[in-house]
């Protein structure tokens, strides 16, 4: 099966799988196949192809900036651009390898409560205790920090399911995050 036929029949079922298990949403990325930074034109492109073939209004992002060393600034695109589209944006962070203050910055610097509830929350990092790129301790400082910052805006993480069912996550669980 090719992948472009393989992608439109994953998107064409994808509301009907989820219909009754919650809000379907996507991980969009934040460069173009070039590698190049996505500009609002290139997140509103992808808005309409997601919403014209799923009616899906959620997107997730990975990273503020680009964990590969682009200077993304990803808010600042994408937000404007999913406020244009009806589109909410739960915007992620990677933490790993020291980048946390360098992930943070994009987001403050968007002035993210300008955007309401197209900010569905943040996630910081993603799947970084499972690959052991950062420990519980450092994730709950990170996830503190976070919460200090922007008071009105869920906080959450995101890893493999393996982390939560052997207990590595219990300590992120009860620390009163928003989002798992």
């Amino acid at each position: 099966m090719q992948l472009r036929t393989f992608v439109a029949t994953a998107l064409a079922v994808a509301p009907i799988a989820v219909s009754a298990a919650g809000q379907l949403g996507f991980a969009v990325g934040n460069t173009n196949a070039d590698g190049s930074c996505k500009k609002q034109s290139d997140f509103e492109a992808d808005f309409k192809a997601i919403k014209g073939n799923s009616q899906s209004t959620l997107v997730r992002t990975y990273s503020s900036s680009d964990q590969y060393g682009n200077a993304c600034n990803t808010p600042s695109a994408i937000l404007p651009a999913a406020k244009a589209q009806g589109v909410q944006v739960l915007l992620g962070m990677w933490p790993d390898g020291g980048a946390y203050n360098k992930e943070k910055k994009p987001i403050q610097d968007a002035n993210i409560a300008q955007y309401g509830s197209t900010v569905f929350g943040i996630t910081v990092g993603s799947e970084g205790m499972y690959r052991g790129t950062y420990d519980a301790s450092s994730l709950l400082g990170w996830l503190s920090d976070m919460k200090s910052t922007f008071p009105n805006t869920k906080i959450g993480t995101a890893d493999s399911w393996n982390c939560w069912n052997n207990g590595s996550m219990d300590s992120i669980i009860t620390s009163g995050i928003d989002l798992v």
